[in-house]
C-alpha cells in the first residue's frame, strides 16, 4: 500500500495531501490501484464517427445537412477567425512563399454512447504536400510533438473523483487551432479552396488566400496550441503537473480542481460545480470555451455516472 501511495503521490502532485493522511481512505486506494486498467466497453463499428469523402457527402441523402456543415466552416475560416486571409498577386511580387493546397472532410458525428450527434465538415492544409517541399528545399521543419493526457493518468483521476465525491465536467474549445496566430517569422504559406467547395460558398475559386492562422493538417498545428492553452491555464493559476504535462491543478483554500486536456477536449474535476464555472469564466478572456455538465463523453468514450457515485465506461 505504501508503494501504491507513493505511486499516487508522485503521479498527482498534491492531490494526495487530502488523500493519503485519513486511514478511511486506505481500502479504497488500494481498490483504486487494483483497478487502474479501466474495463471500457467494446465499441462497434457503429457507434464510431462515419467519415465519409466530401463527393459521397454532397451526394447522400443528408447532403443539405452536410452543405450547411461546409459552407460554416468555409465562413468561420475566411471571415469569423480570419484563418484565411484573401490576398492578391500584388501583394505576393518578390516575396517568397509555399503554395500548398487544402481538402475539406466531412463526418456525421456521434455520442459518446453511439447515438447521432451532427453533423461536421473539416478544413485542413495539405500537410503532407508541405513537408514534402520542405525537403525539397531543404528547410528545416518545425517540432511537431504535442502531449496528450496519458490512460493512466485519466483513469488514477475518475476513480479519486469517485472516492472524494469530486464534481465533472467537460469543455469544448471552438476552433481551437484557429485561435493560434500562424508565425510571421516562417516562410509564408498561400492556399485555394478546392473548386466545388468555392462554388458551393459562392466564392471565386482562382481566389488565392494567405494562412493567417494554425489550420487543421499543419504538421505543429497540434504542438502550438498546445502551448497556446497551456499558456493560458498558467495564467490563470493551473499549474502544470511535473509528471503529466496534460494534467493541471489549481489547489488552494478555496479550491480544488484538477484539469486533464486532450488537445482541445477538456476533462475537469473540483470539489463543487461553481469552480466548473469559473474555469469557463477564466478561459474565456482568451479563447471560446463552451461547458458541458453532463460530462458523459470524453474522447469517444461513454462515462455513464450512476446513483452510488461510481462511474462505468
Amino acid at each position: 500500500l505504501q508503494t501504491r501511495q507513493a505511486l499516487i503521490a508522485t503521479l498527482l502532485d498534491g492531490i494526495t495531501d487530502d488523500l493519503l493522511k485519513p486511514a478511511q481512505h486506505d481500502g479504497e486506494l488500494l481498490g483504486a490501484m487494483n483497478q487502474l486498467r479501466l474495463e471500457a466497453q467494446h465499441m462497434s463499428d457503429e457507434d464510431l464517427d462515419e467519415e465519409i469523402d466530401t463527393r459521397d457527402a454532397l451526394n447522400a441523402p443528408d447532403r443539405e445537412k452536410f452543405i450547411e456543415a461546409i459552407q460554416k466552416e468555409i465562413k468561420s475560416l475566411i471571415e469569423t477567425t480570419k484563418t484565411l486571409v484573401p490576398i492578391t498577386p500584388e501583394e505576393l511580387m518578390g516575396k517568397d512563399c509555399i503554395r500548398i493546397g487544402t481538402t475539406v472532410k466531412c463526418k456525421r458525428k456521434k455520442k459518446g454512447d453511439g447515438t447521432p450527434d451532427k453533423h461536421k465538415a473539416r478544413s485542413a492544409a495539405r500537410g503532407d504536400v508541405l513537408a514534402r517541399i520542405y525537403r525539397k528545399l531543404g528547410i528545416q521543419p518545425p517540432k511537431t510533438f504535442s502531449p496528450t493526457v496519458s490512460a493512466l493518468t485519466f483513469s488514477l483521476m475518475l476513480q479519486l473523483a469517485v472516492i472524494l465525491g469530486m464534481k465533472m465536467a467537460t469543455t469544448d474549445i471552438t476552433s481551437a487551432y484557429l485561435q493560434v496566430q500562424y508565425p510571421a517569422d516562417q516562410v509564408m504559406l498561400v492556399t485555394k479552396l478546392e473548386r466545388n467547395i468555392a462554388m458551393l460558398c459562392n466564392l471565386d475559386p482562382t481566389q488565392e488566400y494567405r494562412i493567417n492562422k494554425y489550420i487543421y493538417g499543419l504538421p505543429d498545428s497540434g504542438r502550438a496550441f498546445y502551448y497556446r492553452y497551456k499558456s493560458v491555464l498558467e495564467l490563470e493559476g493551473y499549474r502544470c503537473s511535473r509528471v503529466d504535462p496534460c494534467l493541471f491543478v489549481k489547489k488552494d483554500e478555496t479550491e480544488s480542481t484538477y484539469v486533464l486536456i486532450h488537445v482541445d477536449d477538456t476533462y475537469i474535476f473540483s470539489d463543487c460545480s461553481e469552480n466548473h464555472l469559473k474555469f469557463v469564466e477564466r478561459m474565456n478572456k482568451h479563447l471560446p470555451v463552451t461547458l458541458d455538465t453532463k460530462a458523459d463523453s470524453f474522447l469517444g468514450v461513454h462515462i455513464q455516472h450512476n446513483a452510488d457515485g461510481s462511474v462505468e465506461l
